[in-house]
């Protein structure tokens, strides 16, 4: 006799939070009606039935949190929704349901989970941030994006600056569409002429026409650090696409195993795009040019303590770096196992065409196929001290290669394993670290790294500037004793760990002069006794983690 049943009525305990309140009395002013969050009425109720503007439930607080109403009087917004804005202290289930209800200065944390979504930050100077970083935090546009319709997963197109922080998440499932351009760029993060901070974030598995894992354009200059660009997808620049005087810092980040189509595998530069690249890694990313890093049209990045490893330009030209028309300062990189088609000019390491005039200081280029610098259209680079296979040094300079500046060398840099213990070249398990007796030790120039800013650490977070007292110093400078490549020579790596490299290491420490501790092997010294020698070697053991 209530009347006439219209569906989807029930007849089970709301589970409310305190319903007798601390008094135990029913109807009482202490009485708590919201709901539990595990009650039976969430998410139970009727949206169409809901007036246009009633948006607030009797608290005040938004009416429908996780699609669908509510029953009663009060939404429920406890922590079971997941998405908390820690600043204004209230839940959602969305990620883009915070950032839409987020102000200036919010900060919204999302826990473990992968959320099939896409982001777009509308301007908002927020941090969005994972509770456990980007292996257990994945934001996911697969079912969102399809053939037709292409998506970005991440989108800053609203002025957003460096206030704007995306932090420890997994980006992918991003793909290219086919009917608007704009979606066609930037599948994993499309900046446009903005420049947020990116910082402990994976981009993996990115499918885009510009830009796989990431695209910036009209002057977009992120901040990106400590983040991860691997298998993605592009018909230009796979990991990162920068374009029209778009100039990202990117620091610490890894690029490996990206396919940049015609240009640009891990990274495309192009109309006066001039990254700062510090501390990176590329490894076996391809294109048909450039396969690891390609610059077009007056794009002159600043490429510090980079290493450049595996990395192809199938059809092309420029293993490593290719540049049209484009000079880069490249300072302290090494550039080994790179290859490049013969048929379209070869360098292995580094191709330079139409007016290119790029700058090597510092550098270490090795085992780059078919050769280590091909040269064409009015193209010269300056190489000063670096170590560059079959130029002949700056004594008997090869001068196909450009012009000497002085203090290059061409010997073997003794890398700790080139081969690793796969023994293929070109492959993760290379340490082209150096070893203690490298000619590279002590050979290169303070000054011109002084002045690029490459930083107080090696590509290892090691200390920069280390000497080797046993050697006779041949660089130059205020400080005589910088070393050439990625890494500064010394035994222990940054991660902290004794592993294989470091064994071959501790053996040159074991057998070499009493000095020992000045080149390097102080921190084997494991008994502190300020020698090197057989009680060192069995602490060793005890810590050895092949």
């Amino acid at each position: 006799m209530l009347g006439i049943d219209g569906g989807h009525n029930i007849d089970i305990d709301p589970l409310f939070v305190d319903p007798l309140g601390s008094d135990n009395l029913a109807g009482i002013i202490d009485d708590n009606l919201r709901l539990m969050p595990n009650s039976p009425v969430i998410n139970s109720g009727d949206n169409s039935s809901v007036p246009v503007d009633m948006t607030t439930d009797l608290d005040g607080l938004p009416r429908s949190v996780c699609g669908s109403v509510d029953m009663g009087a009060y939404e429920n917004q406890s922590p079971q929704l997941k998405i908390h804005n820690i600043t204004q202290d209230r839940f959602y289930c969305r990620i883009q349901d915070c950032i839409d209800a987020a102000v200036n200065a919010d900060e919204c944390i999302v826990p473990p989970g992968t959320y099939f979504e896409t982001i777009n930050f509308l301007g908002k100077a927020i941090t969005l941030r994972s509770s456990h970083g980007p292996a257990s935090t994945i934001i996911d546009a697969a079912g969102v994006a399809d053939d037709d319709n292409g998506v970005s997963v991440v989108t800053c197109i609203s002025g957003e600056t460096a206030t704007t922080v995306l932090n420890g998440f997994t980006i992918t499932g991003g793909k290219t569409g086919t009917n608007n351009s704009t979606e066609k760029t930037g599948s994993g993060m499309f900046n446009d002429g903005t420049s947020p901070t990116v910082t402990n974030c994976i981009f993996a598995g990115n499918v885009a026409d510009e830009g796989g894992g990431m695209r910036n354009s009209n002057s977009a200059s992120p901040t990106v650090t400590n983040s991860t660009f691997g298998n993605n997808t592009a018909t230009r620049g796979g990991g990162m696409h920068n374009r029209d005087f778009s100039s990202p810092t990117v620091t610490n980040c890894l690029f490996y195993e990206n396919d940049g189509g015609i240009y640009g595998g891990a990274m495309l530069n192009i109309a006066f795009s001039s990254p700062t690249i510090t501390k990176c890694m590329y490894r076996g990313n391809t294109a048909g040019s450039g396969g690891g890093l390609g610059n077009f049209d007056s794009s002159n990045p600043v490429i510090a303590n980079c290493l450049f490893s595996g990395n192809m330009a199938s059809r092309g030209s420029g293993g490593a770096i290719g540049n049209y028309d484009s000079s880069p300062n490249v300072i302290n990189c090494t550039l080994s196992n790179n290859t490049a088609s013969i048929r379209g000019g070869g360098g292995g390491g580094i191709r330079n065409i139409d007016n290119s005039n790029p700058k090597l200081t510092n550098c270490i280029l090795r085992r780059n196929s078919p050769n280590e610098i091909i040269n064409a259209a009015s193209s010269t680079p300056t190489i000063a001290y670096c170590n560059i296979e079959g130029s002949g040094g700056s004594t008997t300079w090869d001068t196909l290669l450009g012009a000497d500046g002085g203090g290059n060398i061409d010997v073997d840099p003794l890398f700790i394993d080139p081969l690793g213990l796969d023994g293929i070249v070109g492959t993760d398990d290379d340490d082209i670290r150096l070893s203690l007796l490298s000619p590279c030790i002590d050979a290169a120039d303070y000054d011109a790294y002084l002045n690029t800013g490459g930083g107080l650490t090696d590509l290892d977070g090691k200390d920069r500037i280390i000497d080797d007292t046993s050697i006779v110093d041949t660089g130059v400078g205020a400080i005589t004793y910088l070393d050439m490549g990625a890494y500064e020579a010394g035994l222990c790596h940054a991660d902290g760990i004794y592993d294989y490299s470091d064994f071959s290491n501790l053996n040159e420490c074991l057998t070499g002069p009493a000095s020992s501790l000045n080149l390097g092997c102080a921190c084997v010294d494991l008994d502190f006794d300020e020698q090197i020698g057989l009680r060192d070697f069995a602490q060793f053991q005890l810590a050895f983690n092949p």
